[in-house]
């Protein structure tokens, strides 16, 4: 299975890929520096994810730098900010990032949103796919665990967490086929449209109500 960090690499340069596409040459002057910017968490729930993944960013970068950088012309700057897991410092490193005049800012990942990506192609694949994210990287394949065993000990994770999530995966957007069925049945697209932003806003609602309200009781 591949690791966080080739994962990441391959995203990066997929990034780079977009940069040259989008016609990067009308942007920039030969000479110039790719400047991109990086908000992750090193400390908190997310940190078993974004460390690698910078680390993969990084073995990217420099291994474009000494190709001579995009098309051999653009070097690449990475600037990258800790915001801990918390909003205040994510919302400044943000703003630091601007004020630098980045070109383009990587967020967090994490396995939370991953699964709910996956589940808009079929809601039954949202509990393998957590497992799979939370096999990535260093694994022993002859060790055998349980998901629930994996998400006891892993940062971030805790029953109200927990059941907020499949409180938001029961009500979100319909899986893909549904929308096209509704949006074939209603002659329109928009109904396809409007079944996804209201269950998903509903969804949203109701996870954070139950979140809220249980870090309140317990």
């Amino acid at each position: 299975m591949p690791s966080i960090r080739k994962i990441s690499a391959v995203s990066m340069v997929i990034v780079v890929m977009m940069f040259i596409t989008g016609g990067v040459s009308s942007v920039f002057a030969a000479g110039d520096t790719v400047h991109i910017g990086a908000v992750l968490d090193f400390v908190s729930f997310s940190a078993p994810f974004d460390v690698p993944a910078e680390e993969g960013v990084r073995l990217a970068v420099d291994e474009l730098n000494a190709a001579g950088g995009i098309g051999g012309k653009y070097k690449i700057k990475l600037s990258v900010k800790d915001y801990r897991g918390e909003a205040g410092p994510a919302v400044t490193g943000t703003k630091e990032l601007l004020a630098d005049k980045v070109d383009v800012i990587l967020g967090s990942g994490s396995a939370q949103a991953s699964i709910v990506v996956g589940g808009f192609a079929a809601k039954e694949v949202v509990v393998s796919t957590l497992g799979t994210a939370y096999s990535l990287g260093e694994v022993d394949p002859e060790e055998f665990g349980s998901l629930s065993a994996m998400l006891a000990n892993a940062p971030g994770w805790n029953p109200l967490v927990a059941f907020s999530l499949i409180i938001f995966t029961i009500f979100y957007a319909p899986c893909f086929v549904t929308v096209v069925c509704i949006a074939r049945e209603a002659g329109s697209w928009k109904w396809g449209a409007f079944s996804m932003i209201f269950n998903t806003t509903i969804a949203f609602v109701l996870s954070v109500a139950v979140y809220q309200i249980g870090s309140i009781i317990l």
